[in-house]
């Protein structure tokens, strides 16, 4: 099992611990090819980072650690023509040649963790999550899913979140979002139930990907609801960034909000995890 890590700054960390956020994505690498980034000081540097982002001499830095399930998309992080943070030769600013991905806006799987690196070279987890219906443990507030990121099913004609349970994606954990609990489903929380399926009771297991242009920029729709929309901008160029105001989440990567009737160019698939083969 290859389990990616995400270096995280503490703004978002932050926003892990305290509103539960569930989305990641953005630049990944293999957690073991990063072992020998140990502390603070080579993370950052391997990175690129400054204090801008990580603060004035940060004596711990965290990440999170998660498993790469079939459902997940990852791509090259090569951008030659694009400024820092970018990774113009696929690889962080390391000795080492750490190989640096691309992770498409997901999701967090069941299991992630969110580690602390000390400077002194200690570690240790702050939280895990446990999936779409449970959130992190001990965060502050729960982020419910959306129907715009993350692992969805078809189950008995009805569309819902879901979580692979195991890292094959045989086992999923299904959620729903309503005061009745259905039949063979545990409440987990207030108008939150789950229950177990294997992967062949389910018609289409699925993430969706929904795309437009907003003025003149191409985006991914992340969020919708009350007539705005959220929108993730596929850049990591701060000047194209700035034109619709855009707010930098972590380092190079954009998302800003717009009227959903301001949208054009809308489109979109969906990934779709394939049937084992018999």
């Amino acid at each position: 099992m290859i389990v990616l890590q995400k270096l995280l700054t503490p703004a978002l960390s932050a926003r892990v611990r305290e509103e539960g956020l569930s989305d990641v994505g953005g630049p990944v690498v293999d957690a073991a090819d990063a072992a020998p980034l140990r502390t603070p000081d080579a993370l950052i540097k391997a990175y690129g980072l400054g204090a801008e982002h990580m603060g004035e001499d940060p004596q711990w830095v965290d990440v999170v650690r998660f498993p790469l399930l079939p459902t997940m998309r990852v791509g090259k992080a090569s951008t030659p023509d694009a400024p820092w943070p970018a990774f113009a030769t696929g690889f962080l600013h390391a000795t080492d040649l750490t190989p640096v991905w691309l992770l498409q806006r997901t999701r967090y799987p069941r299991g992630a963790e969110l580690w602390r690196l000390h400077a002194d070279g200690r570690e240790e987890v702050l939280t895990a999550y446990h999936g779409a219906a449970r959130g992190w443990v001990g965060a502050h507030q729960w982020a419910p899913p959306t129907h715009l990121t993350g692992t969805r099913v078809t189950w008995s004609g009805v569309e819902l979140p879901a979580d692979l349970v195991d890292p094959a994606g045989d086992v999923l954990e299904l959620v729903v979002l309503s005061e009745d609990v259905p039949q063979g489903f545990e409440q987990v929380r207030p108008r939150v139930s789950v229950r177990g399926a294997h992967r062949a009771e389910c018609e289409q297991v699925f993430e969706r990907v929904v795309t437009c242009t907003w003025k003149g920029n191409p985006a991914r729709v992340i969020r919708s609801g009350g007539g705005t929309a959220r929108l993730l901008l596929d850049t990591c160029l701060p000047d194209v960034a700035r034109t619709v105001d855009a707010q930098e989440v972590e380092p190079g990567v954009y998302e800003v909000d717009a009227p959903v009737d301001q949208l054009a160019d809308m489109g979109g698939h969906v990934d779709e995890l394939k049937p084992p083969t018999p």
